[in-house]
């Protein structure tokens, strides 16, 4: 099971993340690994906000941030801070609570691999909903996700949004500094500026 479950895991990173197919070829591609690699990886449905996929990553998906006007404003104009492993490990060691194992619906999982959190995902009946990259999102089970994600690092209780982009706009300030993150902020009010 385990030299399968590699194998499975390898194979999703040459399709989800190899960049030699599009996303909207994953589908497919994960259909017919299937046939050679038995496995329980589905498309799940969008849930995010009214959003194009491709502009939010998993943690913003899974922390509850995808859409969120602050967050978008904050990674596009100051580059160097965003929702990434980074952020969550701040998050990690400020807000997250763990739990023993999976538990209720929108408890959070993350993954790591032996540096930083490499990816996230809420528990969906005992199955993990996630985006993968640039793509889709997939209701998969645990360690169904390319080799890259690394191994579950820990679950944690669900989070609040609000809780979250407080954090957020906090981390930010210690990397960034409040005049350069008010700054941003306000210049989208005064601007109506799209990112």
């Amino acid at each position: 099971m385990a030299q399968s479950n590699a194998a499975l895991r390898d194979r999703l990173q040459e399709i989800a993340c190899g960049g030699e197919l599009p996303a909207s070829s994953h589908p497919q591609a994960l259909v017919e690994l299937a046939s050679e690699i038995p496995h329980s990886i589905v498309a799940a449905p969008h849930r995010a906000p009214q959003l194009p996929i491709e502009r939010y990553n998993c943690f913003e998906f899974a922390l509850g941030l995808a859409g969120r006007n602050e967050v978008r404003l904050i990674s596009h104009f100051i580059p160097s801070t965003c929702c990434n492993g980074i952020f969550v490990e701040y998050l990690a060691a400020s807000l997250l609570t763990t739990t023993a194992s999976p538990g209720a619906d929108d408890d959070l999982v993350l993954y790591r691999d032996n540096q930083q959190f490499t990816h996230a995902g809420l528990v969906r009946d005992n199955r993990i909903l996630s985006k993968w990259g640039t793509g889709q999102l997939w209701l998969h089970g645990p360690l169904e996700v390319p080799a890259s994600y690394g191994q579950i690092a820990a679950y944690y209780r669900a989070t609040n949004s609000d809780e979250v982009l407080a954090k957020f706009l906090e981390f930010s300030r210690q990397r960034e500094g409040d005049a350069l993150v008010d700054e941003v902020l306000t210049f989208q009010l005064s601007a109506d500026v799209a990112v």
